[in-house]
């Protein structure tokens, strides 16, 4: 079985700065979600894993509701069809327990109230669905029920597929792009996704599904397997929306403001077969996507736009396996308008230079700076600084070498690799910078002894 307590592993620069209060999160600009298909999981273990999907970052899921599954007799004799949402005749049934259950635990719902289900019975609709009239009273009883679930009601219900207007709430955001967690190329997609920098990404195949006896429209298709087990373990294949789901933690809100930038040529004329990279700018927070959907390891200099200086700046040592991909942080300020809320003791000039593994977050608390990356190779961290810290340490509380140029202050630190989702989250803590200079303003020097990251 799987645990809910993750490692983790993060960069921390001790301040003896107090924190500031707590700032509510702006609603996110790029949605992720995952199916989750209630009437085809037992109903027993529904909270089971909307609670690790949460627990692993996903915020949101999305459902459509089977129209035939849920109406348990036809109209007869001008009377109307029955219906069950409450779990009456099968557990499986309580679509208001789901509902409430998603409402409790603080997540979102994308919902289909009329859509067809491939894999269903029927795709989901009645075998004697006559005309529009049918349709019109079953979208009634859906409304009636769910009119005080929408988010305008304090309610999970976020976004309505497929129905403008319905319940008066909008549709996902566009372009929707759907993604097999199984997929072999899941993790080159999602970033694919990921730097239109706007849309939607909707995992599928994430748990087995186990239609009811009777409901599958084949019996090839009364189970499909997914990423987790129905008994909740974990397939390698988590490894791709684990990463998504930590990145998209901190870096949701911001996609709307990158704007793709023209990237320089590669020094060699042009990029490996199958390698790609995009590179989007925004004021405060920057990051490169590059990915290999090639069949040999990259590893060469990369050579980006530097948003700063607005010159060409080399980043030295990228390496990305095959069906790997990477989201580089690139000129990112460390103060709130980057990754960090609480980040308001920084100098304006102080920011991640660049980072050779994904940064998944910037935390600010009780005097600490924590920074945690995911490194599927080994990798490092260039931080322009105003002036030498004494870390970093390792999670352990072990003491790790760290370069520092006393003429550009810049702190390289190195970030070790990991195999899995989990283990490729590193930690080191980088202390202390006492009497901290909030309002002293740095330009951007070049590298002095390090030569790295070199400006062209």
């Amino acid at each position: 079985m799987r645990s809910v307590t993750r490692s983790a592993a993060l960069l921390l620069l001790a301040l003896a700065v107090p924190a500031p209060p707590f700032a509510v999160e702006p609603p996110p600009a790029f949605v992720q979600a995952v199916e989750f298909s209630y009437y085809a999981y037992p109903r027993a273990l529904w909270e089971r894993e909307l609670v690790w999907l949460k627990n692993i970052g996903v915020q949101t899921v999305a459902f459509s509701i089977p129209w035939n599954f849920h109406q348990i007799g036809s109209a007869e004799a001008g009377r109307p069809a029955a219906f069950d949402f409450t779990g009456r005749t099968s557990p499986r049934r309580d679509l208001m327990a789901f509902i409430r259950l998603l409402r409790r635990l603080e997540m979102r719902a994308w919902i289909r109230p009329l859509q067809t289900i491939p894999g269903l019975i029927n795709d989901g609709l009645p075998a004697s669905r006559t005309g529009g009239d049918a349709e019109q009273l079953w979208l009634k009883m859906v409304e009636s029920l769910l009119a005080t679930q929408t988010a305008n009601h304090g309610g999970p219900i976020a976004w309505v597929e497929g129905r403008s207007g319905f319940l008066g709430a909008p549709a996902p955001p566009e372009p929707i792009t759907r993604l097999s967690a199984n997929h072999p190329a899941a993790v080159v997609r999602s970033r694919a996704a990921m730097a239109a920098a706007g849309g939607s990404l909707l995992w599928t195949d994430v748990e087995d599904t186990l239609y009811p006896a009777g409901w599958a429209a084949t019996p090839a298709t009364l189970l499909r397997k997914g990423a987790v087990s129905l008994n909740g373990d974990e397939r390698p294949t988590t490894n791709a929306l684990r990463r998504a789901a930590a990145l998209l933690r901190s870096w949701s809100p911001l996609l709307s403001e990158l704007r793709t930038a023209g990237m320089p040529k590669p020094a060699g004329g042009k990029l490996p077969e199958g390698v790609t990279t995009v590179e989007l700018v925004s004021p405060a927070a920057s990051a490169v996507s590059i990915s290999n959907s090639g069949a040999k390891p990259f590893h060469d200099d990369l050579r980006v736009f530097e948003p700063l200086t607005k010159r060409i700046m080399v980043i030295p040592g990228v390496s990305v396996g095959p069906g790997e991909s990477l989201w580089l942080p690139l000129s990112l300020s460390l103060s709130p308008e980057g990754l960090c809320r609480d980040c308001t003791v920084f100098a304006p000039s102080e920011h991640i230079v660049y980072a050779t593994a994904e940064l998944l977050s910037v935390e600010f608390e009780n005097g600490i700076l924590a920074m945690e990356f995911t490194a599927p190779e080994p990798a490092e961290v260039i931080l322009q600084l105003a002036r030498k810290p004494v870390g970093p340490f390792l999670a352990g509380g072990h003491p790790s070498e760290f370069d520092w140029d006393s003429q550009s202050l810049r702190a390289r630190l190195k970030i070790p690799a990991g195999k899995s989702a989990d283990e490729m989250r590193q930690n080191i803590h980088l202390a202390e910078l006492r009497n901290h200079p909030v309002n002293r303003f740095l330009g951007v020097i070049p590298a002095g002894d390090f030569r790295r990251p070199r400006d062209e």
